[in-house]
């Protein structure tokens, strides 16, 4: 398996990654980042790229919990990647942090209360992806002092995603909780041939 497509990862994937579906409040982000950061008119010219139902989710976004298809997700992320992002994938990292920054400070500030050190998070964290995607488990284990290690099975995920959003996401929570030195690798993945996708955290 390779890195076939700088957005989505291995093509070849591309039918496991569809079956996958994600809440609703990850659509809505999408109109917020980029309307917050290139303005209304980037917002409107991205929907009107899309195919019409794709970009009426990115205009009027889906309820915030309900489940929809990856692959409008997919589509609207890679038109902002291409638009005005100019290509540059790797600022999907930013936009990961931006949502964890939010939504664990509003929708999962519970989480983050219980969680005030990365230790007790790893322990909750599975329970955050699995209300992000589905299918798919998560699982999270503390390997030794300052290393954890957070898994996702049972779903593939684009490349973009794994690779960029969820490692910003999880910047996002290092930051929250404190955390010194944090670093993130993402050496298993399934667009690397493994059959799932795991973050390797270290912090001091």
């Amino acid at each position: 398996m390779a890195i076939t497509d700088k957005i989505f990862g291995d093509m070849a994937l591309l039918r496991e990654m569809h079956k996958t579906t994600v809440k609703g409040n990850l659509l809505a982000w999408r109109r917020r980042y980029v309307q917050t950061r290139f303005g209304q008119s980037a917002v409107d010219r991205i929907a009107a790229e899309l195919p019409a139902e794709v970009g009426a989710k990115l205009l009027n976004p889906p309820l915030a919990f309900s489940w929809q298809p990856i692959k409008d997700m997919m589509e609207i992320d890679r038109a902002i990647v291409l638009g005005p992002m100019r290509g540059d994938v790797s600022q999907m990292k930013q936009f990961g942090a931006e949502i964890g920054t939010a939504d664990l400070s509003t929708v999962y500030k519970l989480l983050l209360r219980a969680a005030v050190t990365m230790e007790k998070f790893v322990d909750k964290a599975p329970a955050t992806f699995d209300s992000y995607f589905q299918p798919g488990k998560g699982d999270g284990m503390l390997i030794a002092a300052g290393h954890a290690r957070i898994a996702f099975k049972g779903c593939t995920l684009p490349y973009y995603l794994c690779s960029f959003g969820l490692p910003g996401w999880l910047e996002a929570v290092g930051k929250l909780t404190g955390t010194k030195g944090l670093r993130i690798q993402h050496d298993i993945c399934c667009h690397r041939g493994h059959d799932h996708c795991a973050w390797d955290l270290f912090w001091l």
